[in-house]
């Protein structure tokens, strides 16, 4: 061997050590202010996006992510992200945990059936540890999503990172020293009071109240379940706060070649394969849950079709001073809606077709 080869093979095996110690070198951590309700204590490099940050009357979430690569396609990909969501203290404890994947990020990653490493419970703690492959082209990595619940502070951290930088245990501990590092401020009650629409002491006698009422209009009524009453299909639904839903078709058309704009509160449902999609582009249509979306299934048989409803929904844990009259407003908010529609002003092709 040469003096040149030995050379350029120390200095090759130099500049791998070189790059393996700084990718293992310690990460510096840093506290960091959760909005209004709290803070923790995390590395550096997991940096806090605040357009992402998300406050609802039972929920705060802030989003973090750590940059992998930026790519010549404009991409950027991320070898680290996790979203901690801190519930409000009266959010039932069925809705966390039946929600917890809905509560995390959406769209980072294909998830495998049955790919669950870890389901276990251990104290306050609660883990769910999936394999699963992150992809942002061009990079698909195969990665851990670690979903880990604090049922005593009532904060749920979820994060995903590439497998080929952690194994299981570092994982699991990195996602640990986290969670227990997030401090909730004594605040949190009034946080979300002061987001709610409804009123903290009353709203369970005013939801009696408003049921009564609705029966005597609609009959008998319960939670989830939907009934007709000629070309009106309503409910009850299971949300916070609970609502009346009164919905009723204004059209069903055949699926155009471009894009549609609606010009007033309408909802749109339409198939993405099996999947059934709802859409008011943000035009004051109402939206329903994902379980009672799943109920009203049936009624739409034609995969090919665009179905466009007036969906209005009324807060039952306010108190109002006639809920027959409350109805009768939607009923002619829809006979209004319904004139528009055929006459072609609510729904119509778009300037951008």
């Amino acid at each position: 061997m040469t003096a040149v080869t030995v050379i350029g093979v120390v200095g090759l095996a130099a500049a791998g050590v070189l790059l393996l110690s700084c990718f293992r070198r310690e990460r510096v951590w840093h506290e960091i202010a959760l909005g209004d309700l709290g803070r923790a204590r995390l590395p550096e490099d997991l940096r806090l996006q605040p357009d992402e940050e998300q406050s609802t009357q039972d929920y705060a979430a802030y989003v973090f992510r750590r940059v992998h690569d930026t790519h010549i396609n404009g991409q950027t990909s991320y070898a680290e992200q996790m979203q901690i969501t801190v519930f409000a203290e009266d959010l039932e404890w069925d809705r966390i945990e039946r929600g917890t994947y809905s509560f995390g990020f959406a769209a980072i990653a294909r998830r495998p059936k049955d790919d669950v490493v870890e389901e276990t419970a251990d104290g306050p703690l609660r883990w769910k540890i999936t394999r699963e492959i992150y992809e942002r082209h061009p990079v698909t990595e195969p990665s851990w999503r670690v979903l880990l619940l604090h049922r005593e502070k009532r904060v749920l951290l979820d994060w995903r990172g590439f497998r080929k930088q952690y194994d299981l245990e570092a994982a699991k501990r990195n996602a640990r020293q986290m969670l227990e590092s997030v401090v909730v401020s004594g605040d949190r009650k009034s946080y979300f009071e002061t987001r709610r629409d409804w009123p903290p002491d009353t709203w369970a006698h005013n939801y009696t109240e408003n049921v009564a009422a609705l029966r005597a209009i609609f009959g008998e009524l319960a939670e989830g379940q939907w009934r007709t009453d000629g070309p009106w299909r309503f409910a009850i639904d299971r949300e916070r706060p609970r609502r009346l839903v009164l919905m009723r078709r204004l059209g069903k058309t055949e699926k155009p070649d471009g894009p549609m704009d609606f010009r007033g509160p309408v909802t749109r449902y339409s198939f993405l394969q099996d999947y059934l999609r709802q859409d008011n582009q943000g035009g004051g249509g109402g939206m329903l849950s994902q379980d009672m979306l799943e109920g009203m299934r049936a009624g739409f048989e034609d995969p090919a079709a665009y179905y466009y409803y007036s969906v209005q929904t009324l807060n039952l844990w306010k108190r109002h001073e006639s809920i027959d009259a409350e109805v009768t407003e939607m009923r002619r908010k829809f006979d209004e809606l319904l004139k528009k529609y055929e006459a072609g002003q609510l729904v119509g092709p778009s300037p951008r077709r």
